[in-house]
């Protein structure tokens, strides 16, 4: 215990002894982890941010359709229907959680101004309910919400922006109606909106039942999709938030045999298995750093194996035990992991508070005429990052582990070296 004791000071006395060499290798341990929490807290702001919006703006926490309907899904056919959908939307309301429940109406469309046409997806929405389940109406930033009457539009800001028009201006829409017949109205901009889901800002439009009777011969009773949004407190995390409305889910799907009832994540997998492997490139990106630092820390070790020789051999010849002479060693390594960690621990407290509390203004830093569909992002607007405190402990064990094991490999070296050749270096 007492040697143990000495070697720990003698190991603290020495960190220092070349500071030069310390300090770039303590930059590098702490650099590479700060970059590593900067960019998985950022990347899981990213993906909650995702999900956020495809609650907020897109499809709710759940949304049901008939079976016939789910299975021609990716037609946008207007047929279909829910039957008696007073009653569907009664029995939903009284499930746990549920904040609100309304009906729409997806179709395909094409929408031009002038010499300019874009295709995307429309929405026929209750303007006055939607908000029970969307937050687009807290997202208008030109013009006004919808006021449900005929002939009127709501576009995204990316949109409005590729055809050139502004509110007040008039767009001609052209759709297939649900009997099967094409048709076109002249529609007046109401509003444009900007949310921080690229896609809808880009290629979707809005409409009331009013003008969806004109264009499309809908009636305001019929809908092919039922909205649902549960309460997602703040503070909880997506993977708590998705395992407690897939428990909502089977109930439904219980009680609703007839139906295909299908979550948020369920319907968009492929994009939230895409940044799960963005995630994990961010742990492939911190193995490859701290094996440069691995590299650091051994020509360190070695360098100071090299100087001290002389010194090693007094100490052999005084009776230090080459398994104490490698903990010397390995526990300056250790050191330096740990200090470098700590380090970089700090500055990635520090970055990660300013992007989860301020976040990055992508409009404000002169991206406002870009949308984030441009450069492969899935949310845009201030995109905010998140924090994983198991992030900052494997972070922080990892540097040390990785420290250790380089510093006693080459420690290894300076055991093997008889007494005579050690005390020979000057």
């Amino acid at each position: 215990m007492k040697e143990s004791k000495v070697i720990f000071i003698m190991a603290l006395r020495n960190l220092f002894r070349h500071k030069r060499r310390t300090i770039l290798t303590l930059v590098t341990i702490a650099v590479g982890v700060a970059v590593f929490l900067w960019a998985d807290g950022i990347y899981r702001g990213m993906h909650r941010q995702m999900a956020e919006n495809l609650v907020r703006y897109a499809e709710g926490t759940l949304f049901l359709t008939t079976q016939e309907y789910a299975d021609h899904e990716q037609a946008f056919p207007l047929r279909y229907f829910l039957e008696e959908p007073e009653m569907l939307e009664k029995r939903v309301r009284g499930f746990r959680g549920v904040e609100g429940v309304v009906f729409r109406v997806p179709f395909v469309m094409e929408v031009l101004y002038g010499e300019k046409s874009f295709h995307g997806i429309g929405y026929v929405i209750d303007f006055q309910k939607d908000r029970e389940v969307s937050d687009l109406d807290q997202a208008i930033v030109k013009g006004e919400y919808l006021h449900g009457t005929a002939n009127e539009v709501l576009l995204g800001v990316d949109l409005a922006r590729g055809l050139g028009v502004d509110v007040g201006d008039e767009v001609m829409v052209m759709v297939q109606t649900k009997y099967g017949t094409l048709n076109a109205l002249s529609l007046v901009v109401r509003g444009v909106y900007r949310t921080t889901h690229p896609a809808l800002d880009e290629s979707t439009i809005y409409i009331s039942y009013e003008t969806a009777k004109e264009l499309l011969a809908l009636e305001p009773t019929e809908a092919l999709s039922l909205h649902i949004r549960i309460h997602w407190p703040k503070g909880e995390s997506v993977e708590h938030y998705t395992k407690r409305i897939e428990k909502v889910k089977d109930e439904m799907v219980f009680l609703f045999p007839g139906y295909r009832i299908q979550s948020f994540s369920e319907k968009y997998a492929e994009v939230f298995a895409l940044m799960k492997a963005d995630e994990s490139f961010m742990y492939i990106m911190l193995a490859v750093i701290f094996l440069i630092s691995a590299v650091g820390i051994m020509n360190t070790i070695l360098m100071a194996i090299h100087e001290r020789m002389k010194e090693i051999g007094v100490m052999r010849a005084m009776g230090f035990q080459p398994s104490e002479i490698r903990l010397l060693f390995t526990l300056e390594g250790t050191m330096v992991g740990m200090l470098g960690a700590l380090i970089g621990i700090v500055l990635g407290v520090v970055l990660n508070a300013y992007q989860v509390y301020i976040g990055y203004d992508m409009q404000a830093m002169g991206f406002g005429e870009v949308s984030g569909s441009d450069f492969g992002f899935p949310v845009w607007g201030v995109i905010y990052g998140d924090w994983n405190p198991p992030a900052f402990l494997f972070a922080f064990v990892f540097a040390i582990c990785i420290s250790t094991l380089a510093a006693f490999l080459p420690s290894r070296h300076a055991t093997r070296i008889p007494v005579t050749e050690c005390l020979r270096f000057v």
